[in-house]
């Protein structure tokens, strides 16, 4: 490894903003290598990138009209049939 930092908590992310020397949670580390640095700098960009993109879609269907078609089936005879088709689209 390049330092022998402990870190109470904080996971995965924790330890990659410290091998980015990404400001903010952290200390940034002082051996790392240029490559490491910026490799792990990159992934936290891309990451919070994929989070702004999923919320913008998440908000974006959230206001979007929502169109739902319901069908319930039921056939009773000998053996009782429940048959149940749900479709939504938005």
């Amino acid at each position: 490894m390049f330092c022998n930092d402990v870190f109470a908590g904080g996971g995965i992310h924790r330890f990659k903003e410290h091998l980015a020397k990404y400001l903010g949670n952290v200390a940034p580390c002082k051996k790392v290598d240029p490559e490491v640095e910026h490799a792990m700098f990159q992934n936290i960009e891309d990451w919070k990138e994929k989070k702004k993109k999923a919320q913008q879609d998440y908000e974006k269907g959230k206001s979007a009209s929502l169109f739902c078609n319901l069908k319930i089936i039921l056939v009773v005879g000998s053996n009782l049939t429940l048959g149940l088709l749900v479709t939504v689209k938005y």
